[in-house]
């Protein structure tokens, strides 16, 4: 079942549009930040910032938060996002993993029996927690490709 469709590509911008192709949320990379970083906006410009997602620090390389605001609990709140060193899953926390966090997602790449260059698109299980926000777990799908591909 579709829920989502995408437009454009990492380099400049991606387009999360509805099944009606209304778009719901946007990303940008940052390409010239010493971190890596990337801004999720509301609709498809760039005047309001839903969440950014930036590297824990320099030296670790699979540990991402992403920040955003909360509008239930009306405060900012983050998820951590902690990946395998082979760029093929990535567990999302609701809150700091090492102080026993809950995983509201699991993101596994999909492995299928086809050749390496059969296309530059990858393919991915998403898990996700009931009352989790689905766009926003999409979009750190999203995000959670392109971070491990740089």
């Amino acid at each position: 079942m579709d829920y989502f469709k995408c437009n454009g590509s990492m380099i400049n911008r991606v387009i999360i549009n509805d099944l009606y192709d209304l778009p719901i949320l946007n990303i940008r990379n940052q390409i010239l930040s010493l971190k890596d970083k990337i801004t999720i906006y509301r609709g498809d410009d760039n005047k309001e910032v839903l969440a950014t997602i930036s590297q824990k620090s320099i030296l670790n390389i699979k540990k991402y938060t992403l920040e955003f605001f909360n509008q239930a609990t009306d405060k900012k709140e983050f998820l951590d996002l902690k990946c395998d060193l082979m760029g093929s899953a990535c567990g999302v926390f609701y809150g700091k993993e090492k102080d026993n966090a809950p995983m509201v997602c699991k993101i596994v790449r999909k492995i299928e029996n086809k050749s390496i260059l059969a296309s530059p698109q990858e393919s991915y299980y998403v898990d996700i927690s009931p009352g989790v926000d689905i766009a926003i777990i999409v979009a750190a799908t999203i995000c959670f490709d392109q971070l491990k591909k740089e």
